[in-house]
């Protein structure tokens, strides 16, 4: 295989994730990254959203006109700070990559979020302001929760891929085997919910 970039590897990365993430990081591993953290951000501003009932307060095309401006900024956060993590504890299983490789892995995983983000547009153009309010499912009909439920199902089969893909663009990227690129994912996400049991511990020992 020769080192050039894939003619396309917004579709290539769907089925030959290997081949693609090493071609990127053999040419330009800072490929596609503004439009990858878009991808990244929009849901994530999203849920943010919802969680804070914003729907209540604004329209909900203005949520999500600020969301689609804002995905990019929130998108490169949030796909530095795995990348950092990555990289810190993937030494501890014997990865050898640096951090614009793992970037690149990271990044190009996301393209399954594509699906994520149009059911997101989806949603918030069919159901308006009411998407970011609590009882959604109180206040609809029927057909629209069945829906909701059948873009959910669509989601998770678009996230599963994506992790999938992150398995195996990580591996590649860190140079290691696909059961230690699992364990390089699964130290930090089990990282991350100690020390969240720890915080919600202290919150909640500090309010009684």
């Amino acid at each position: 295989m020769t080192a050039q970039s894939p003619s396309n590897p917004w579709v290539t990365i769907w089925t030959k994730p290997r081949e693609t993430i090493r071609q990127i990081i053999d040419t330009n591993p800072s490929l596609g990254f503004l439009p990858l953290c878009a991808l990244y951000g929009f849901p994530i501003l999203i849920h943010i959203a919802r969680f804070f009932a914003f729907g209540t307060a604004l329209p909900g095309w203005s949520i999500l006109l600020i969301s689609i401006i804002l995905s990019p900024i929130a998108g490169f956060i949030g796909i530095s700070f795995w990348s950092i993590l990555l990289m810190w504890t993937g030494k501890w299983v014997g990865g050898k990559s640096h951090y614009m490789n793992i970037r690149a892995s990271v990044s190009w995983a996301n393209v399954p979020n594509l699906v994520n983000c149009l059911v997101w547009l989806i949603l918030g153009l069919s159901v308006g302001a009411g998407l970011f309010m609590p009882g959604l499912v109180e206040g609809i009909s029927v057909g629209m929760a069945r829906f909701i439920l059948v873009l959910s199902m669509i989601q998770l089969i678009a996230m599963i891929w994506g992790l999938v893909i992150l398995i195996i663009t990580l591996s590649e990227a860190q140079k290691f085997s696909i059961w230690r690129s699992i364990a390089n994912i699964a130290i930090p996400c089990a990282m991350l919910l100690v020390l969240g049991y720890i915080v919600n511990s202290i919150s909640l020992r500090m309010q009684s």
